[in-house]
């Protein structure tokens, strides 16, 4: 944070969310808008009081621009979260890696709120489709979610549990990659697309193209990876992560 001062002279110290959008070289104001909600989202998710950390306000020169006061906490999520392809990104990133690294943090934290990000996407595609399958004729809303496992591993999720050492009383994405993950994603996106413009209603017809999309993913995944879904490495159970999250949030912001 050393190329922009901080609003406030007292501690706790924030920053204007601006200032930082001009130093990691984002010209639009809405593309930097959806990196700070994909931060928010990323506090609400590992039970962060994302209030305290990201407060909407206007810019200090009287002209009443919508900004943001973000703490320490906030400003390093948002670099973490933000486009890797830019170089001033990358050099934040590692500055701030550098100083992290003192209280617990490491490069891995990095992919830690990569999934963290994507997770939370998942939970929003979810209820999409849900709602979507709801309004046709449905019997069996497990039978259609069992078909996209079916599909995409050749097992049950519950099969799944057992393969990747996963109790039931967890939930198995917690312990996937930003790469199963994201397959999860494409998975829930496609299969509302076409129930949609197939105006799909039935059960059978839903469950089967639930299954096709997810089978057609396990195929591309083999295709370009050489690996089948199943042999995908498992991560650390994310609500851990969480906790360290929060161990580590609580840290940041006292120094």
């Amino acid at each position: 944070m050393e190329k922009i001062q901080p609003l406030t002279k007292k501690k706790p110290y924030f920053w204007s969310a601006r200032a930082l959008m001009e130093v990691l070289d984002y010209k639009s104001w809405s593309s930097f808008l959806h990196v700070i909600d994909q931060s928010v989202k990323t506090m609400i998710t590992a039970d962060i009081p994302y209030y305290e950390n990201v407060i909407q306000t206007t810019k200090q020169d009287n002209s009443k621009v919508l900004d943001f006061k973000l703490s320490r906490f906030a400003c390093f999520i948002i670099v973490m979260l933000s486009d890797y392809k830019k170089e001033a990104v990358k050099e934040a990133q590692a500055r701030f890696l550098l100083k992290a690294s003192s209280i617990g943090w490491s490069k891995k934290d990095l992919y830690q709120l990569e999934r963290f990000k994507i997770r939370e996407e998942i939970a929003d595609a979810n209820k999409w489709l849900n709602s979507v399958i709801a309004r046709r004729k449905i019997q069996d809303f497990s039978a259609f979610n069992e078909s996209g496992y079916q599909g995409l591993y050749n097992m049950s999720s519950n099969q799944l549990h057992k393969v990747k050492n996963v109790t039931e009383k967890k939930s198995v994405q917690d312990a996937m990659g930003s790469l199963e993950l994201a397959v999860h994603l494409l998975r829930i996106i496609l299969t509302e697309e076409a129930i949609w413009r197939k105006k799909i209603t039935e059960q059978n017809p839903l469950e089967q193209t639930h299954f096709m999309i997810s089978r057609d993913l396990r195929k591309l995944v083999k295709k370009h990876l050489t690996l089948e879904m199943e042999a995908l490495p498992v991560y650390e159970d994310l609500p851990n992560v969480r906790t360290k999250l929060k161990q580590n949030y609580k840290k940041m912001n006292k120094k």
